[in-house]
């Protein structure tokens, strides 16, 4: 009996499936998705041949960009050094008097950070800190979003509705957004990074992994096969399922 149940489970899953049968809707559909392609691509105004003459002109603004210069990073003229304060003064916490003080603190907020090594070290802090609160985020977000964990089916509608609702929204127009609540700098950009972070993390990751992790065990029973059968998943409501329940 376990032979021939093995045999019918193999058989399900190596056996190619019949050709489907095309119905004239089919083919309207297919007409139809055709003609809506080429109406998009002319819209576009997608001409390979001007790309094909630009070609010149990318190796000439590559070439102007290569080698980089790095004489704004070398040069201390560039970072527009206060004349009052030495380099220990600036860099090291040492008692200044309190126009000094007010000197220095208006170096670091307003100067340095229109440098390159400034801007530079602003974007990795960006990055991180964008990151961070998206992880923050992406947790409770990835359990209310898969199906098995969340609390109630409204919820669990609802933050998929709000996650779709979200990727459709470039980063950059959600960053503008952000500098119209907070301004221009870095907290409106490290806002967009989170949201654009949310995305990434969210739907290809969490909440399949929260599916998988968190699934609601089956009997024992029928969870494992008998001995012999191959465990073989597959996925249902984002719940994995053997092989065996199918065929029971």
């Amino acid at each position: 009996m376990a032979e021939t149940s093995n045999t019918n489970i193999t058989d399900l899953f190596q056996e190619p499936p019949p050709a489907p049968k095309r119905k004239p809707r089919f083919f309207v559909l297919l007409g139809s998705v055709l003609l809506l392609l080429a109406w998009s691509f002319d819209g576009a105004k997608l001409r390979p041949g001007e790309l094909v003459d630009g070609i010149p002109e990318i190796a000439t603004t590559l070439g102007r960009m290569l080698p980089p210069d790095f004489s704004k990073i070398t040069d201390p003229r560039s970072y527009h050094f206060p004349e009052i304060l030495s380099i220990p003064e600036l860099f090291l916490p040492v008692s200044l008097s309190e126009e000094e003080a007010r000197l220095k603190q208006r170096w670091w907020d307003n100067t340095f950070p229109q440098t390159i090594v400034g801007a530079t070290l602003e974007t990795v802090q960006m990055a991180l800190a964008g990151t961070c609160l998206a992880l923050v985020a992406a947790f409770p977000l990835g359990f209310l979003a898969a199906r098995n964990t969340t609390p109630h089916p409204a919820i669990y509608y609802g933050v998929r509705g709000l996650l779709n609702l979200l990727r459709t929204i470039p980063d950059l127009a959600l960053g503008l957004l952000f500098v119209a609540a907070v301004g221009l700098g870095a907290f409106a950009g490290t806002l967009a990074l989170a949201k654009g972070m949310i995305m990434v993390v969210v739907r290809p990751f969490l909440v399949p992994a929260f599916a998988i992790l968190c699934w609601r065990q089956v009997e024992p029973r029928q969870s494992e096969p008998r001995q012999g059968e191959p465990k073989i998943y597959r996925f249902e409501k984002d719940r994995p399922v053997m092989a065996r329940e199918r065929a029971a």
